[in-house]
C-alpha cells in the first residue's frame, strides 16, 4: 500500500489549519486567555498597590497567592466546557505553559521558605521581576508556534523591565511603589496586547 504523498501546497494547507485551530482554541468565551490572565494580574495588582498606599503594610503583597485560586477556577471553567481540537501546535504551547506554570509554583514557595528564614533581601519581590521573565517567555514561544511575530517580539523587548527590576534591588536593596506600576505596565503591554492581537485576528478570520 502506497503512502499517501502531500503536496506543497497541501502541506502548506494543513499546516494554516493547525495554527488556526490552535488560535481558536486560545480563545475563552470573547477573550483571548492572555487578555484574561493580563487582565486579571493588572486589576490584582492596582488592587494591592492600592491597599499597600492606603496602610503602609507591605503585607498585602501575599494577595498574590489569588493567582493561584484564579488558575484553579479557569481550570474548573474549562474542564466543564467542550474540549478543543487538539493539535500538534497546541500541544506545543500547552507543553511550554506547564512547564512554566512550575516554575510560577516553585518560584514563591522557595522565596517564601527564604523570607521565614531571614533572608531579607531574597523575598518575595524578586517574584515579580521572575514572573515576568516566565510570562514573556510563555508568550514568545507562544507566538513563534503561531506563527505572529508581533505576539514573539513584544514581550523579548519588554525584558527590559525585569532588567531594570533587578537593578533597583542590587543598587536601592528595596522596592518603591513605582516599582509596581512598571510591573503593572509590563504585564499589559506582554500579555494583554498581543492577546488582543491574537483575538481579532481570530474574529476577523471567520
Amino acid at each position: 500500500m502506497e503512502a499517501n504523498n502531500f503536496s506543497e501546497k497541501e502541506s502548506l494547507e494543513l499546516i494554516i489549519k493547525m495554527i488556526n485551530s490552535t488560535k481558536d482554541s486560545m480563545d475563552v468565551g470573547r477573550w483571548n486567555q492572555f487578555v484574561v490572565w493580563g487582565t486579571f494580574t493588572v486589576l490584582l495588582g492596582l488592587a494591592i498597590l492600592g491597599l499597600m498606599a492606603y496602610t503602609g503594610n507591605p503585607e498585602w503583597n501575599w494577595l498574590w497567592f489569588l493567582m493561584f485560586v484564579f488558575w484553579y477556577s479557569q481550570k474548573l471553567i474549562a474542564d466543564r466546557k467542550p474540549q478543543p481540537v487538539v493539535t500538534y501546535n497546541s500541544k506545543a504551547i500547552s507543553s511550554v505553559w506547564k512547564v512554566l506554570g512550575f516554575l510560577f509554583a516553585l518560584t514563591p514557595i522557595t522565596l517564601t521558605i527564604l523570607t521565614f528564614l531571614g533572608y531579607d533581601l531574597i523575598s518575595m519581590t524578586l517574584m515579580m521581576p521572575l514572573s515576568l521573565i516566565y510570562m514573556g517567555i510563555g508568550v514568545s514561544f507562544s507566538g513563534i508556534i503561531l506563527h505572529e511575530p508581533f505576539v514573539a517580539y513584544i514581550p523579548i523587548v519588554c525584558m527590559i523591565s525585569p532588567i531594570v527590576m533587578f537593578n533597583i534591588i542590587l543598587v536601592n536593596h528595596g522596592v518603591t511603589l513605582g516599582w509596581y506600576f512598571i510591573y503593572l505596565l509590563t504585564v499589559f503591554v506582554m500579555m494583554v496586547i498581543p492577546g488582543i492581537i491574537l483575538h481579532y485576528k481570530t474574529i476577523n478570520r471567520k
